[in-house]
Parts: structure tokens; sequence; C-alpha cells
């Protein structure tokens, strides 16, 4: 008890760095990534195999056909057929974007651009014309970089002894 309550004094305001803690203490190990998959096929243990079959079963859930949705359509008119309500970005202003940087959550992940929230709070009244330049212009263009469109994809088991592609949910990292 003594332990734990010095680790949490210790760490109060960072969580993540709590249960990093405890997780040693306790001689708990993370998981590092998906050894092997039953499927239909069999049993795959190649990562490269095993990335490919949780992409595809990731993949069918987010559009519900099996296809990978198309990422070429307008991203901002959305039309359903139940409401023709257009969604429409208005331009930001600069003070909008200095507000979001400097609220940015240091201990977040970094995702697939590799810049972490850190750096951008640290520059924030830098790059906040910069910033607020190209967001409006991906607005006025109504097209976003490829790169937004990707993510780290993360299985995260639901199950104790996670086997099938199904026993897995997909967390996505994004820029």
């Amino acid at each position: 008890q003594a332990y734990f309550a010095s680790v949490c004094s210790k760490f109060s305001n960072r969580p993540r760095q709590v249960w990093k803690e405890l997780d040693k203490a306790l001689g708990r190990k993370a998981q590092s990534r998906v050894r092997q998959l039953e499927t239909s096929q069999g049993t795959v243990e190649d990562p490269e195999m095993i990335c490919k079959t949780l992409s595809a079963h990731f993949s069918a859930l987010s559009t519900g056909s099996g296809q990978v949705s198309d990422s070429t359509q307008n991203p901002w008119s959305l039309s359903s057929g139940i409401c023709d309500t257009i969604f429409k970005f208005e331009p930001f202003e600069e003070e909008q974007v200095l507000g979001a940087l400097r609220k940015l959550n240091i201990y977040k992940a970094t995702g697939p651009d590799r810049i972490s929230a850190s750096l951008l709070k640290t520059l924030y009244t830098v790059i906040s014309p910069s910033v607020t330049k190209l967001f409006n212009s991906f607005i006025t263009s109504g097209q976003t970089p490829t790169e937004w469109k990707e993510a780290n994809v993360i299985p995260i088991p639901k199950v104790t002894i996670a086997k099938l592609p199904s026993d897995y949910r997909p967390v996505s990292i994004i820029p």
C-alpha cells in the first residue's frame, strides 16, 4: 500500500506513468503484438499475414460491406438520402487555433506523422498563423491531405484469450 501511495503521489498528474509503474511492480508485461490468429484457412503466424487479415477484418467492419471505403469522396458534404443536410466547415480564426494548440494533451500518442503534441504545444505561438492558413486552405479547396486519411491501427483484445480477428477491436491513432 505504501508503494502504491508513493507512486500515485509521485505521478499524480500523469495517470499513464502510474499504470506503467504499477504494471512493472506487479510483473505484468504489455503484449506488443498479435502472435497468431485462427482463420477459416487455419492458423496464421506470419506477422505480415496477421496484419493483412486484421486489416481486412477491420475494413469490413468500417464499411459493413467487406470493401475498403472510398476516401476520394468529397469529405465536406454528406447526404444519406434520409436527410439532405449539407455539412459545411467554416474557416478558422487564428485565436481558435491558438486555443486548440495551447490545450493539447502532451501525454497523448503520436500519430503516423510523428509530430508530438509536446512540440506543437511548445511552438503554438510561432506556428498558429501557418496552421490557421493551412487548415483554411483545406476547407476552401474541400480537399484533405492523403496522410490525414491514414492511421496507425492497434488491435486491442476484447477477450482474455484472443484467437479470432473478431476478438480484436481496432483503435486508430490518427495524425
